[in-house]
C-alpha cells in the first residue's frame, strides 16, 4: 500500500484489508468496510467469500499496485459500483458506464408498484416502454418479472443503449429488449400497457452540492431537471395519453416532488387514477398515473 508497506518483506490480505479499511474511515466513506472488502476481491479478482478465506495469504506486489490503484479511486469518492462496472439491481448484475446512471435501491420502488398495480387487474403488461432506459435496469427487470411482455428502451445516449443492449444479452432477455435512440416518446410507435421512468429531477442549482459520488460520476444528462426540477415531467404529461391510453404511467420522484408531479397530471382536468409509492425509507418516490375506465379496457387487450 502507501509508504514503505510496498518494501515489506510479507504482507497478508488481512493486513492490506485492515489498511484499506483505516484509509476509509478517515476519508469518512459511507461503508468503508464493506468497500474494502469489495473492492480488495476485485483487485484481486475472487470474491469476498474467497477473501475471507484466506485472509493469511500473502499478497504480491503486483496485487499490492492493482489494490491501490482501486483503493485511490474510492478515496476519490468514485463509487464502487463504477470502479467495479457493476451494479446489482433487484436481484440481477448490471453493467454500468460512465454513460449511464448509477442504478440506485430506490429505483427499485418502480418495479414494485408496477407489480402491484398490474396484481390487482389480475393481467400483466404486454408492451412496456422504458424512457431514459440507461443501463436498461427498469426495462430488463420488468420483462424478466413479466414473461409474457416485450419492450422498448429509449435513450439520448448511443453509449447508454449499447450499454443496455449488452445486459439485455447477458440476461437473456435480447430476444424481448429493443433499444432506440431519442428523447421522450419520440423512440416509441403504437401503445404500451406501462410506460416507466427514472427522468432527470434534480433542480439545476442544487446539483454542485449534491455528493461528489453523484455529481462526479453521474452522467449531467441523467441528473438535471431543469430550473424546478420538474421539466421533464411537463414534457411528459402532455405527451403520455397516445401512448398509454388504458394502462399505467409510473414515474420516479425527489424525495419532496410527488406531490407536484401528480399535480401536473391532475391539471388537464381528465378523470385519472393517481398513486403514490413510498421507497424502503418511507420516502414518496413513485407517481402511477392511470385513466379510470382504462382497466376494462386493458383488460379486453390481454
Amino acid at each position: 500500500m502507501s509508504g514503505g508497506e510496498n518494501n515489506h518483506p510479507r504482507v497478508t490480505r488481512r493486513e492490506v484489508l485492515g489498511n484499506l479499511i483505516s484509509r476509509f474511515r478517515k476519508e469518512a466513506l459511507d461503508s468503508p468496510q464493506t468497500d474494502a472488502r469489495l473492492l480488495f476481491a476485485h483487485a484481486l479478482g475472487i470474491d469476498r467469500l474467497e477473501l475471507l478465506a484466506t485472509l493469511e495469504a500473502t499478497v504480491e506486489p503486483m496485487q499490492l499496485a492493482r489494490v491501490e490503484a482501486v483503493a485511490l479511486r474510492r478515496l476519490a469518492h468514485e463509487p464502487v459500483s463504477r470502479i467495479v462496472g457493476e451494479r446489482w439491481f433487484y436481484g440481477r448484475p448490471y453493467r454500468i458506464s460512465p454513460a449511464t446512471l448509477d442504478p440506485r435501491p430506490e429505483t427499485e420502488t418502480i418495479i414494485e408498484a408496477a407489480k402491484a398495480v398490474f396484481a390487482e387487474r389480475h393481467i400483466e403488461p404486454r408492451r412496456i416502454l422504458d424512457i431514459g432506459t440507461g443501463t436498461g435496469c427498469l426495462l430488463l427487470t420488468l420483462l424478466a418479472e413479466f414473461p409474457s411482455a416485450r419492450g422498448i428502451g429509449s435513450d439520448l445516449s448511443h453509449d447508454a443503449l449499447a450499454v443496455a443492449t449488452a445486459n439485455a444479452a447477458a440476461l437473456g432477455l435480447a430476444d424481448r429488449a429493443e433499444f432506440r435512440c431519442g428523447p421522450d416518446f419520440t423512440p416509441a410507435e403504437g401503445v404500451f400497457d406501462l410506460v416507466v421512468s427514472n427522468p432527470p429531477y434534480i433542480p439545476s442549482a442544487t446539483i454542485p452540492t449534491l455528493d461528489p459520488d453523484v455529481r462526479d460520476y453521474d452522467p449531467l444528462l441523467a441528473l438535471d431537471g431543469g430550473p424546478d426540477g420538474l421539466e421533464m415531467y411537463r414534457r411528459l404529461a402532455a405527451a403520455y395519453r397516445p401512448y398509454v391510453p388504458n394502462g399505467w404511467l409510473i414515474l420516479e420522484v425527489g424525495h419532496d416532488q410527488a406531490g407536484d408531479v401528480a399535480n401536473l397530471f391532475r391539471s388537464d382536468g381528465q378523470d385519472l387514477d393517481i398513486r403514490t409509492f413510498k421507497d424502503l425509507s418511507g420516502t414518496p418516490r413513485c407517481v402511477a398515473v392511470s385513466p379510470r375506465g382504462g382497466d376494462n379496457q386493458l383488460n379486453k387487450r390481454q
